[in-house]
């Protein structure tokens, strides 16, 4: 079902909403592409899942979409989102539920490149203050809104 979207090119919204995952996530994260006016992006996985994990290569030039609302309602790692951003650089608000950072993403930070962003919802799991500080950094230059909720045990945010 999902692949005939090529068939609505006028489109500029798009919601997916499921309970199971039949697709793999780069198929899902792919219908950005198969909708060349695509403006608003949602999808929301509404029941636990085993991870699938998003391993789109990274956007070349050429590759990028409209896309200028992107919110993601399932688990995300960093590294994920890293790789959707590639795509996606008119994006100006970014809404991303359940993201979580690991130990390798911390190389990737340098990468970033969020210059259009002007509002961010972050809900964010397992992740250290200084990976936090990193982002905000890294993400300030248009930014107007950003809200932060933090599911961390990290004792280091009661201090900040």
């Amino acid at each position: 079902m999902l692949h005939d979207l090529f068939l609505l090119p006028q489109s500029i919204s798009l919601t997916i909403e499921t309970l199971t995952i039949e697709e793999g996530m780069n198929d899902i994260y792919s219908m950005m592409f198969i909708v060349p006016k695509l403006k608003y992006y949602r999808i929301s996985l509404f029941k636990h899942y085993n991870h699938h994990q998003i391993t789109l290569p990274i956007a070349r030039y050429n590759e990028s979409t409209s896309l200028q609302y992107l919110i993601i309602d399932h688990e995300c790692s960093f590294s994920e989102l890293l790789l959707l951003l590639s795509y996606t650089p008119q994006l100006i608000r970014l809404t991303i539920h359940k993201i979580y950072f690991n130990d390798s993403d911390n190389k990737m930070f340098t990468s970033i490149k969020l210059s259009n962003i002007n509002s961010i919802y972050l809900n964010l799991q397992r992740i250290t203050f200084s990976q936090m500080e990193i982002f905000i950094i890294k993400t300030t230059s248009n930014l107007k809104r950003l809200f932060v909720m933090i599911n961390s045990e990290n004792i280091t945010f009661r201090s900040a």
